[in-house]
């Protein structure tokens, strides 16, 4: 939970150790992703941006001739803005929260269409027209 970070930076107790808080790890553990970002932004100098789908996974029973639900799901990278992470939430609890730091896309998952580099470079302008779109570049 976000709140051990904030317990983390009090034991370390050091000015100069500061956050990269990334929006996907609260948002796949249920946080309220506001609330969260705008309680670290004061501790927070950078955030890596990714988005993404979760998609279910069962497990086959043959005792029952059926799935069970598998925990928990598998992610997989989605060109920004189309996954089920709320962004523009994210974004003005940062801002709100006093952040002045960098922002910057990482693909480092399993990514939808592939590694080839042309649907690495249209991921990446994705990113970059939805920041302009959305007002997140200054």
């Amino acid at each position: 939970h976000s709140d051990a970070l904030l317990e983390l930076l009090e034991d370390v107790g050091r000015p100069n150790c500061k956050l990269a808080f990334d929006a996907w790890s609260p948002a796949l553990r249920g946080e309220e992703l506001y609330e969260s970002a705008r309680k670290m932004a004061p501790h927070t100098v950078m955030t890596t941006n990714a988005d993404y789908i979760r998609l279910p996974r069962f497990h086959y029973q043959p005792s029952i001739v059926n799935y069970t639900r598998a925990e928990p799901d598998l992610v997989r990278a989605v060109k920004f803005g189309d996954g089920f992470i709320d962004y523009p939430a994210f974004f003005q609890g940062l801002r709100e929260g006093g952040f002045d730091g960098l922002a910057n896309y990482e693909m480092c998952s399993p990514i939808r269409g592939g590694g080839h580099i042309d649907n690495l470079d249209a991921f990446a302008a994705h990113y970059v027209r939805w920041m302009r779109d959305n007002g997140q570049t200054s």
